[in-house]
This record gives structure tokens, sequence and C-alpha cells, in this order.
């Protein structure tokens, strides 16, 4: 599906989601880029960035991916986690 159309979404959310449960954080990374690059709307593409940049120690990044869940889906199932893991870390930084 990739090479068929290589800004395919889902195709790069669920092959970043396989990559990552086998263990290959930076490529599951690289496919979830693409899909943030086709659609940085997509709140549960929010969620596996923020939890995958956790994992990777980037805490930075994972802060700015939990905002943006809040601001896409601020009721939604990972609400009161997103919420959790920013009240752990410090003020938000300036948007940019």
């Amino acid at each position: 599906c990739i090479e068929l159309v290589p800004e395919h979404l889902e195709a790069h959310f669920n092959l970043g989601n396989l990559l990552e449960e086998e263990g290959h954080e930076a490529e599951a990374l690289e496919h979830y880029l693409a899909a943030f690059r086709a659609n940085p709307q997509h709140p549960d593409l929010q969620v596996n960035m923020a939890l995958l940049y956790e994992k990777l120690g980037r805490t930075d990044r994972a802060e700015r991916h939990w905002r943006r869940y809040l601001q896409l889906d601020a009721s939604g199932p990972w609400a009161d986690v997103a919420r959790r893991r920013l009240s752990h870390s410090g003020p938000p930084e300036p948007e940019s």
C-alpha cells in the first residue's frame, strides 16, 4: 500500500505500530512521522508518538504530542493519561 500511495496515513500508522511492537523503535518513528506528515490532526497518532517518544527518552517531544492530543480530543479515551503525563512534566513550552 505504501508503495502505491506513499502518503497513506493508515498504512504508515499500522506499520509503525507493528514495528514498535517488534522492538524496532527507530523504524516505527519513521512511519509515525510519515503518517504525521499525511495528517497531523489524527488523535491516535498523537498518542502513539507520545508513547514512543517517552520510550526513547525524548520527553520534550512526548509532551508536545500529549498536548496536541488534548487539543484534538480533550475527552477522548487517552485524555486522562495525557493529563497525568503532562502533570509530571514541567511548565508547557510555547507553541511554535
